[in-house]
């Protein structure tokens, strides 16, 4: 009995390590970072006399390694020191060195590196192009950097801070962290059924996951029965076989069954509501220290509770509405704080006209919001609605009115009509921004 439990954890081992090879090439991963292990660099590609150049070389995860340098032709190119070993300053992945070069000779050189590492570990090959007979070269510190003929630390260029965005732009594309088959590299999820789209890949990404799996678990019933000399234990085989089958099965015959009757039940398309944003405008606000509009444009200060509406805004007289035009409540406000009214004192009517002269399918217009502003803003006391404001409510209105807003663009919850904007609130149009 241990013998056979030792098979099956043996057995069991193997095909996690094989089936874990089908999803993740290890030898193919490590061979590509094998390759880009040894990099090297030149501070200058063409120069003439009386510059300098320096080859640097970098390792990824190889400390303290030689480095030997090679120059294609020979004849006048000199390494100063032929090598060199690889340090890790930076406390990272990466190891530096370098070496100065120099040639009597003039033309192009082919410069390469290598080292020791399974064997013999090649860097990429570079070009330097020299016009000049004689270059002497220069080994500056790991940093810096050759300006006329010094070693020069860099220069650190002045922070600017950011100017101040004009308009946010909101990236709705959704790249997954890893790519799977079928998947593509990413998803604009402002498209329809954008989802609803990924869904339908993910589920047919998990049906080939259970045939995998299936075919793994098949194999393993399989050796069992031939390895067990038990009478149980080939029954135990068999029976890991079936169960094998019979979850394969209805895997692919639910796919089947579904797709045949209609592939539609197939292509899942979810779409959410757009959600509704109600703003603080349509609150009423509570005084902060007797005092209303604290935040509100031309209220200097805000109004004082219960003071006289009239008195508060130096206006005598109410704005005049066009004809087709009522308001509701049909009674201006007559102090501060005033509950249930609608104020037109020093209302701006050129929204109001502009509405009533383009809506020529609306009939009667009723105002339900006009410069009374402690009905507006709440917590904040801050909102459009105050004297000299062209910002009103409208009522809804089926038909007419609410047409004419929608036939406009739409851009989220606002609507933009004739040059005026407009926001559907819980039971009125907010007119104005």
């Amino acid at each position: 009995m241990k013998s056979d439990k030792l098979k099956k954890i043996l057995i069991f081992t193997h095909l996690v390590i094989f089936s874990l090879g089908l999803f993740f090439p290890f030898h193919q991963s490590e061979a590509q970072n094998f390759s880009n292990r040894l990099v090297i660099t030149a501070s200058k590609l063409s120069f003439e006399s009386g510059a300098d150049i320096f080859i640097t070389a970098r390792v990824y995860n190889l400390d303290n390694k030689t480095i030997y340098f090679d120059s294609s032709p020979t004849t006048g190119a000199t390494f100063i020191p032929s090598s060199c070993t690889t340090t890790n300053k930076d406390l990272n992945l990466i190891s530096y060195c370098q070496v100065g070069f120099k040639s009597t000779k003039e033309g192009t050189f082919n410069i390469s590196a290598s080292t020791n590492y399974n064997g013999t570990l090649k860097s990429n090959d570079i070009q330097v192009s020299i016009t000049a007979s004689g270059v002497s070269a220069t080994i500056c510190p790991i940093g810096q950097t050759l300006v006329n003929g010094i070693c020069t630390p860099p220069v650190t260029p002045p922070v600017t801070p950011p100017a101040t965005p004009s308009a946010v732009s909101t990236d709705t594309t959704y790249t997954p962290l890893a790519s799977l088959p079928g998947l593509p590299e990413s998803f604009d999820t402002k498209t329809d059924c954008a989802f609803g789209t990924y869904l339908n890949i993910i589920i047919k990404l998990i049906i080939g996951i259970s045939a995998v799996l299936a075919m793994v678990m098949i194999t393993m019933g399989g050796i069992e029965y031939m390895t067990s000399e038990l009478v149980s234990g080939k029954a135990a085989g068999k029976e890991t076989i079936e169960h094998a089958l019979f979850g394969l099965l209805i895997a692919l015959g639910a796919w089947l069954i579904l797709n045949t009757i209609n592939p539609k039940f197939l292509d899942t398309c979810l779409k959410m509501p757009p959600a509704t944003i109600v703003l603080g405008d349509s609150v009423p606000q509570s005084p902060i220290n007797g005092k209303y509009c604290t935040n509100t444009a031309s209220a200097s200060g805000g109004y004082t509770n219960n003071a006289s509406w009239a008195t508060s805004t130096g206006i005598g007289t109410l704005s005049t509405l066009p004809t087709g035009v009522v308001v509701s409540p049909n009674n201006d406000c007559a102090t501060v704080g005033q509950p249930y009214c609608t104020s037109l004192r020093g209302l701006n009517t050129s929204t109001i006209k502009t509405i009533r002269t383009k809506c020529l399918g609306c009939g009667t217009i009723t105002v339900t919001g006009g410069t009374e502003c402690w009905l507006h803003g709440g917590a904040r006391q801050s909102t459009t609605h105050r004297p000299g404001s062209p910002t009103i409510d409208l009522r809804l209105e089926s038909g007419g009115l609410d047409d004419y807003i929608k036939s406009g663009t739409q851009n989220g919850s606002w609507y933009e009509k004739d040059g005026i904007s407009y926001l559907l609130e819980s039971n009125h149009w907010h007119v104005g921004k």
